[in-house]
């Protein structure tokens, strides 16, 4: 989602909860904001060093086509942190979070995937 329609939705939400007191409502809501506008600020940089060196990568491409493959077997599974922030209503900081345990899950079940190839070869040729 767009981080300013997040923001006014949040607004909304804080100003609702503290009925008038607008001073407290200001604070609740930079508190509330303020992960979300870190996770942001990262975003930003993410994407740039994604745009500048990793989009001509063959990983880079191959990763992708697995969260796409992922994605249409399993709705849940984030295609990719741009369609996380950009195309769901998940908040920066969690599409963040998200979409860094599912590289986790994807990097152990690499892991596990060269394991098995690798004890399979050593059974097979020993």
């Amino acid at each position: 989602m767009n981080c300013a329609f997040e923001d006014c939705m949040v607004l909304d939400e804080v100003l609702e909860e503290h009925q008038g007191d607008y001073a407290l409502a200001a604070r609740r809501f930079f508190q509330v904001r303020k992960p979300a506008t870190d996770a942001l600020a990262d975003l930003s940089l993410y994407n740039y060093i994604e745009m500048r060196s990793k989009t001509a990568s063959r990983a880079f491409v191959f990763k992708g086509r697995i969260d796409r493959a992922l994605h249409n077997l399993w709705s849940a599974w984030q295609p990719s942190l741009h369609t996380a922030v950009s195309f769901s209503d998940l908040a920066y900081h969690e599409a963040r979070a998200r979409c860094e345990w599912q590289d986790a899950q994807l990097a152990r079940a690499a892991r596990l995937a060269m394991f098995t190839v690798a004890a399979v070869g050593y059974l097979t040729f020993k």
